[in-house]
């Protein structure tokens, strides 16, 4: 008589899981190819005054101003900035999204059509 077959314990890749890893999010994406991914179109978005990038392909901000909302403070150079999710990727998992697949993560990370979700902040206050 064969041994019953163990249950996987963790789960494969791309598949859900019960433990949250900010690593299922991903990284920053260039959702509609043009070269700036997602921290630079905020950058781009929030910024009082046009942006300047490192190279004529303006795909990298070097430089801009910033209100930066938690601390009232101004900045110039992005280097100082994050760019933060206001509902914290944690938050989410804990919420539900630890039943979707890591794409979807990715796409929750990214996701610049609500204007809310993203902004940039102080590194030291995120």
């Amino acid at each position: 008589m064969p041994l019953p077959r163990k249950k996987r314990t963790t789960p494969s890749p791309g598949s859900p899981s019960s433990t949250y890893d900010r690593k299922q999010f991903g990284n920053w994406i260039d959702a509609d190819g043009d070269c700036q991914n997602t921290r630079h179109e905020v950058l781009i978005e929030e910024s009082r005054i046009p942006v300047t990038f490192k190279t004529s392909r303006q795909c990298v901000v070097i430089s801009g101003e910033w209100h930066a909302p938690y601390t009232g403070r101004v900045f110039t150079d992005p280097s100082l900035l994050n760019v933060d999710h206001v509902v914290p990727l944690k938050e989410a998992f804990l919420s539900g999204d630890n039943t979707w697949r890591r794409q979807k993560k990715v796409l929750f990370a990214n996701d610049l059509k609500n204007k809310d979700h993203l902004i940039a902040v102080f590194r030291s206050a995120n």
